[in-house]
């Protein structure tokens, strides 16, 4: 083979290679693709919120076991996590499973759109607890034990539904319009605050649960609160699911980092950019049925 044949092959190679560089720095540039092309939230009116309200209701009181856990927060006030046995954390976890779905139902499908104060406070502050008995920081878990064993005796778990209205088709329109907006203009920013990636998690996550709890009732007539694939879900449930698990991980991330003193909810972070992705994807692909 003489030099310019060889000369000749060695650019054609370079050339190709180049080209397939090319072609992957450039796919790069956009983002990722995924199955579902649309994201559907059917509004129903007063009948439907009431059932939805009724159901995230029971469902709480019947998994919720209060007597035990009124036992494991006297336990962990007296000795902090050194008693508390896989069971129990279990147990701790699943409560505030079922707590924060109802707060989520409270929100989409009350006329008000939020919880009862009392119960609104100590879901939050029993999520800061499960946070610290799942990192294991058993003087801090010991202190919250002490101020959530006086908020879990102001609830009226029972009578939680008592003064509550359900929510209007277009009542459900509106709030869902303010979180979507809200998750937009977080969304807009490079940079954002560890509060404001939580409040994504929190708009997105109750967009989960009200088209898991429509689903849900319509296949098997009760709430299985899976965060796995379940079998019935459709692939936008599916696909939401996905994205609360990864800003979970990344939000339980950061409460670890708060508890441990070690950032704030105002420190500046970037949100996760495959994260985005998934965010962005339903925002350019949502829409309501159901108007009248």
């Amino acid at each position: 083979m003489n030099a310019s044949r060889l000369i000749i092959i060695l650019s054609l190679v370079l050339s190709s290679l180049h080209a397939q560089a090319e072609a992957l720095s450039c796919k790069n540039l956009f983002p990722k693709e995924y199955e579902v092309q649309e994201f559907i939230i059917q509004l129903n009116g007063k009948k439907e919120s009431a059932r939805y309200l009724e159901t995230a209701h029971t469902n709480l009181l019947t998994n919720a076991d209060l007597v035990e856990l009124k036992t494991i927060l006297m336990t962990i006030r007296e000795s902090g996590l050194a008693d508390i046995t896989p069971e129990q954390k279990v147990l701790i976890n699943k409560f505030r499973q079922d707590t924060s779905f109802l707060r989520s139902v409270f929100q989409t499908s009350s006329k008000e759109h939020i919880s009862p104060m009392k119960f609104a406070k100590f879901v939050r502050d029993f999520g800061h607890l499960k946070d610290m008995v799942n990192i294991g920081e058993g003087i801090q878990a010991q202190k919250a034990s002490k101020k959530l064993l006086k908020k879990f005796a102001e609830v009226d778990f029972e009578g939680l539904l008592k003064d509550i209205k359900p929510a209007s088709r277009k009542s459900v329109k509106k709030y869902f319009e303010a979180i979507i907006t809200d998750t937009r203009q977080i969304m807009s920013k490079q940079v954002m605050e560890v509060d404001e990636l939580h409040d994504v998690r929190k708009n997105m996550r109750d967009i989960l649960r009200f088209m898991q709890i429509q689903s849900e009732l319509k296949i098997s007539g009760e709430v299985r609160l899976n965060a796995d694939k379940n079998e019935g879900d459709n692939e936008q449930i599916d696909f939401l699911k996905k994205l609360n698990k990864k800003l979970g991980e990344v939000c339980d991330d950061y409460a670890a980092q708060i508890i441990r003193g070690e950032i704030t909810e105002t420190t500046l972070v970037e949100f996760p950019e495959k994260i985005r992705n998934r965010v962005e994807w339903f925002l350019e692909r949502y829409r309501f049925e159901g108007e009248k």
